[in-house]
C-alpha cells in the first residue's frame, strides 16, 4: 500500500527573494518547503487546473487566483527524483491507466502509485521543466499537441509544447514550525495550511484547514486538539498522546497512519478491565499486545475472547495493559453499530473517534437508547474482591458508581478517546455516532465520573469493609413519575452482585440506579421513594447520604419497616441487612424551601408561643386562615384552621410540640405566607 504523504523538496529552482533559477541534478526541487506553485503551459500561457467533472480531468485553464484547483505543491516519494504532484483542493495529477494518461486521479490504494508519480527535469538553463510520468520512461513529457491545447498527449522533450513554468505563490504559502516557534509567530488560523518537516511538540490548540507532516517530520501532540478541516497527510510521524484530540472530516481528505495513544486506569500488573474502543480504522485488536481483550453478548450477558480487527463503535474490555498504542487512518465520518435488542438488552458500544464526545449529543441524537450511558470502574477483579457490577452509571440527573468507586476520576460531561461504554436499547436500530457529537479538548484521562448539574439531587450510599454502592435521587422540572429517557438510569445488575442498591420507580415497573422525580412545589413537598436492596449474605452495612444539593431545608429519612424505625440520614446509619431485606427500606424526602421561598418580606409579622399558646399577628391578614406545622426534619406536625381579626391577630392552642424550629404555613384562597418560628 502507498504510503501517502511524501515529504516536500528541500531545495529549490526559485529562490524567492530575487526569483533567480537555479538547477541541481537536473531536478526542480524546493529551496522553501512552504512554497506552493502554479504551473503554466509556457506555449499557451494557461495554467494547469482541475475542472472536478466526473472523469476528474486535470486541464489547462485560464488564470483564475482564487481557484484552489490551480494551486500545486510537490511531495517526494520514496523513490530518488521521483514526486507526487498534489493540488491544494486536495487530488493528484496522474493517470488513468487508460489510453488517457493524463487525468487527476486521487489513488488511495497501491493500484495507481506508478501512475501518479513524476520527474521534473530543467530545460537546458533555462526558466521551463518537462514534466516526465515515470511509468512511461519512452522519453516522452506530458503535454500538448499545440492545437487543442486542453487535450492532454505525450510530446517528445524537444517540443515546446512539453515546456512548463512553475511560478511560486507571493502568499498563502504553508505555515511552518522549526521546533520552537511557528514561522509567523502567531501559528496557523483554520484557513491556513500547515506543513511540518521536523520534530516538533504541540501542546496547544491547532485549528488549520489542512496539515501535513512530511518524511522527515516527528510530530508529537501532547495536550490540546489539532484540528485539519480539509486535509490531513502523514507521511512521517504523527503522535496523539493520551489526553490530546484530533479532529478530521470526511468530507475532507486524509491519508498516512497516526499512532493514537490511550492511557487506561489501571496498571500492567493490576490486571483489572477497561473499556475500551479503536479511534482508528482496520486495527487488529492483537496488536495491543500482552493484555486480555472481549467482546460483549447481549443476549446472555457474557463476554468472549477478542480477535481480528476491531469494528468501529464497538467497545471491547481491556486488562493488563494501561498504556493502548492505536495505529492507522484516524476515523470520522457517521458511525453506525447495530443495536441488539435480546436478553437485557444492553449493548457494548464506544466513541470511535480520536476526540471526546459529548455525552448529551449522544444520547440525545439516539432516541432508541434508554439516555443513559454506562462506564466501567474496576473495584478489584483481577484478586476478586467487590463486584462485577462496578458501573458508573451517568444520565442527565448525574452519575453513580458502584463496586470500589475509589478510582477518584470525575466525569466531565464528555466520552474521550477510545473510552468504551454500555447502552440499554429500547427498540431495535442503530447506535449512531457523528462529527456532531464531538467536542475540542475534554479529553484527559481522567475524564470520567462527575458531572456539574444544577439539579437537586442527593446520593445514598450503602457500603462495608468490601462492598461499596450508591444510588442517585434527582429532581426536575422536566421529570414525571414514569421512566424518563435521559433523565432516568436502569440499575444495570450483573450475574455476582454482591451488592445492589436501587430505587423503584413510583409505578414499580422498573429498579434505577437514577431516578429523577418531579421537582418539589410548595403544594407538593414530600415523597416517598422504594429502596431496593440485593444482597447475598447477611452483612452489617453503613448507610449514609453524599452529594446533597437539596439544600438546610430539606430532610432525607430511611424508613426501616422490619425493625419499625425512622433514621434520619443526616448522620450515617450501621444496620444489619440480608438477603431477605430486598423491600425493607424506604426513603422519605421532605424539602421545604419552595415554603420558605413564599415568605412576603413587606409584610409585618410576628409570632411567638406562650407554652403550648401560639400567638400570631399578620399585617394585612384577616378572616379564616389554614395553619399547617412543619419541623425542619420535613414532618408536618398540626394542621388546622385560624381565624385571623381585622387587626390580623390570632392564637391557636398547640399541644405536644417538643422545643425546637418550625415552619410557619398561612393559606388563603391563592396566598401563602411562611415564617420561621422558634420554640423555646
Amino acid at each position: 500500500m502507498k504510503k501517502t504523504l511524501p515529504n516536500f523538496f528541500r531545495r529549490s529552482v526559485v529562490c524567492f527573494a530575487v526569483l533567480t533559477l537555479y538547477t541541481w541534478s537536473s531536478d526542480l526541487v524546493a529551496q522553501s518547503i512552504n512554497t506552493k506553485y502554479r504551473i503554466k503551459h509556457n506555449a499557451s500561457g494557461l495554467y494547469l487546473g482541475y475542472l472536478g467533472n466526473s472523469d476528474n480531468t486535470a486541464e489547462l485553464v485560464n488564470l483564475d487566483a482564487d481557484d484552489p484547483r490551480q494551486v500545486w505543491y510537490f511531495l517526494e516519494t520514496e523513490n530518488a527524483n521521483n514526486y507526487f504532484m498534489k493540488s491544494a483542493s486536495g487530488i493528484y495529477l496522474g493517470r488513468d491507466g487508460g489510453s488517457n494518461w493524463w487525468q487527476a486521479d486521487v489513488y488511495s490504494t497501491s493500484s495507481g502509485e506508478g501512475f501518479n508519480q513524476w520527474t521534473i527535469s530543467q530545460v537546458g538553463s533555462g526558466s521551463t521543466y518537462y514534466i516526465d510520468n515515470t511509468s512511461t520512461g519512452d522519453g516522452v513529457s506530458i503535454g500538448t499537441d499545440g492545437t487543442n491545447v486542453g487535450e492532454w498527449v505525450s510530446v517528445n522533450k524537444s517540443d515546446a509544447n512539453a515546456e512548463w513554468v512553475f511560478e511560486p505563490l507571493s502568499s498563502n504559502n504553508f505555515i511552518t514550525h522549526d521546533g520552537s516557534n511557528w514561522s509567523n509567530t502567531t501559528g496557523p488560523s483554520s484557513t491556513d495550511d500547515v506543513l511540518l518537516n521536523n520534530a516538533v511538540t504541540l501542546s496547544a490548540d491547532v485549528s488549520a484547514n489542512s496539515l501535513i507532516v512530511t518524511r522527515n517530520a516527528t510530530v508529537t501532540v501532547s495536550a490540546g486538539t489539532v484540528t485539519a478541516s480539509t486535509v490531513l497527510e502523514n507521511q512521517g510521524s504523527l503522535t496523539i498522546e493520551s489526553g490530546a484530540s484530533l479532529l478530521t472530516y470526511e468530507s475532507g481528505f486524509s491519508w498516512g497512519n497516526v499512532t493514537i495513544k490511550r492511557n487506561s486506569s489501571f496498571a500492567d500488573a493490576d490486571l483489572q478491565y477497561s473499556f475500551i474502543g479503536s479511534p482508528v480504522a482496520n486495527f487488529d485488536i492483537a496488536n495491543l499486545s500482552a493484555g486480555y481483550h472481549y467482546t460483549y453478548n447481549t443476549s446472555d450477558d457474557s463476554y468472549s475472547t477478542a480477535t481480528g480487527n476491531m469494528v468501529k463503535g464497538v467497545g471491547y474490555t481491556s486488562a493488563g495493559k494501561q498504556s493502548l498504542v492505536f495505529n492507522g487512518a484516524p476515523n470520522n465520518g457517521t458511525v453506525n453499530v447495530a443495536l441488539d435488542n435480546s436478553g437485557n438488552q444492553f449493548n457494548f458500544v464506544a466513541n470511535p473517534y480520536p476526540a471526546a464526545i459529548s455525552r448529551a449529543s449522544f444520547v440525545s441524537g439516539n432516541t432508541n437508547i434508554t439516555g443513559a450511558i454506562y462506564l466501567w470502574d474496576d473495584g478489584g477483579s483481577d484478586n476478586g474482591q467487590r463486584t462485577n457490577a462496578d458501573f458508573v452509571t451517568i444520565s442527565n440527573s448525574g452519575s453513580v458508581s458502584a463496586g470500589s468507586g475509589m478510582s477518584g476520576a470525575t466525569f466531565n460531561g464528555n466520552i474521550g478517546t477510545a473510552q468504551g461504554f454500555l447502552v440499554q436499547a429500547s427498540t431495535s436500530g442503530n447506535v449512531t455516532f457523528t462529527e456532531s457529537m464531538r467536542v475540542s479538548g475534554n479529553n484527559a484521562d481522567g475524564a470520567f465520573f462527575r458531572q456539574a448539574e444544577d439539579l437537586k439531587k442527593f446520593k445514598l450510599e450503602v457500603s462495608n469493609d468490601d462492598l461499596r454502592d450508591e444510588t442517585l435521587v434527582a429532581f426536575s422540572s422536566q421529570a414525571s413519575a414514569s421512566f424518563d429517557r435521559m433523565w432516568d438510569a436502569a440499575k444495570h445488575l450483573a450475574n455476582d452482585n454482591g451488592l445492589a442498591v436501587s430505587t423503584t420507580i413510583l409505578d414499580g415497573s422498573q429498579k434505577l440506579a437514577i431516578q429523577t422525580l418531579r421537582a418539589f412545589t410548595s403544594e407538593e413537598n414530600e415523597t416517598k421513594i422504594p429502596l431496593n436492596m440485593g444482597v447475598t449474605s447477611e452483612q452489617e452495612y453503613v448507610f449514609k447520604i453524599t452529594e446533597n444539593t437539596l439544600g438546610e431545608a430539606a430532610s432525607i429519612s430511611l424508613i426501616d419497616h422490619k425493625l419499625s424505625q425512622v433514621y434520619d440520614l443526616k448522620n450515617a446509619v450501621s444496620l444489619v441487612v440480608s438477603g431477605t431485606d430486598k423491600d425493607r427500606f424506604t426513603l422519605h424526602v421532605t424539602d421545604l424551601s419552595s415554603v420558605l421561598s413564599a415568605i412576603e418580606i413587606d409584610k409585618t409579622t410576628s409570632a411567638y408561643f406562650n407554652s403550648d399558646r401560639l400567638f400570631m399577628n399578620i399585617e394585612g391578614l384577616s378572616g379564616e386562615t389554614n395553619l399547617a406545622i412543619y419541623g425542619f426534619d420535613g414532618r408536618l406536625y398540626n394542621q388546622s384552621t385560624i381565624e385571623f381579626d381585622a387587626r390580623g391577630n390570632a392564637a391557636s392552642q398547640i399541644n405536644g410540640l417538643r422545643e425546637g424550629v418550625y415552619i410557619l404555613r398561612f393559606g388563603q384562597a391563592e396566598k401563602s405566607y411562611s415564617i420561621k418560628i422558634i420554640k423555646q
